[in-house]
């Protein structure tokens, strides 16, 4: 009995740790954004001196009472980062809808980062181009696709030994 259970087993990539790995740091840093943007706003009770803090900083900047922007912010990076948690939990146990899923929110990213360079925002979107860049190129790896189940080229054969290969764990 055990032997099947292992037969059925399949090999995970260490890139597919990897990726996975990326996955769940952003959706903890989605999440954490978005519960201090959330926070931030009067939608949330905060102890009296904090209050008084926060309405001292608004005299001051009356550019940063903009309570529902933040809130709505702050709800979207929650979302964002649940649905995260959901894609990583999905490519960790090597479903391939979290693979689409994946790849579909890379090619979103990528697209924001060069709508980002174009308007001059550079530093930040180099950094998140290139990223998305690696990712795209890790995800379609041959035998990352060939794991999640994903088309196969025709040039491919099913034994694939990249690059990558060598990080695998035996």
């Amino acid at each position: 009995m055990a032997e099947s259970t292992s037969e059925k087993r399949i090999k995970r990539p260490i890139v597919v740790a990897f990726v996975c790995l990326w996955i769940f740091l952003a959706a903890l840093v989605d999440l954490f954004y978005g519960g201090l943007l959330f926070a931030s706003t009067d939608f949330i009770a905060k102890p009296p001196e904090v209050q008084a803090q926060i309405e001292q900083a608004r005299a001051e900047n009356p550019f940063l009472d903009d309570q529902l922007v933040d809130a709505a912010e702050g709800a979207l990076y929650m979302i964002l980062g649940m649905v995260q948690v959901v894609l990583g939990i999905g490519f960790w146990q090597l479903k391939r809808w979290a693979w689409v899923g994946v790849m579909s929110w890379q090619a979103l990213s990528l697209m924001i980062s060069l709508a980002d360079m174009l308007n001059g925002d550079n530093t930040q979107s180099i950094v998140s181009l290139m990223l998305a860049i690696l990712l795209v190129f890790l995800l379609n790896q041959s035998n990352v696709r060939q794991i999640f189940g994903v088309l196969q080229l025709t040039n491919e054969s099913v034994n694939v030994n990249t690059s990558f290969r060598s990080f695998d764990r035996d």
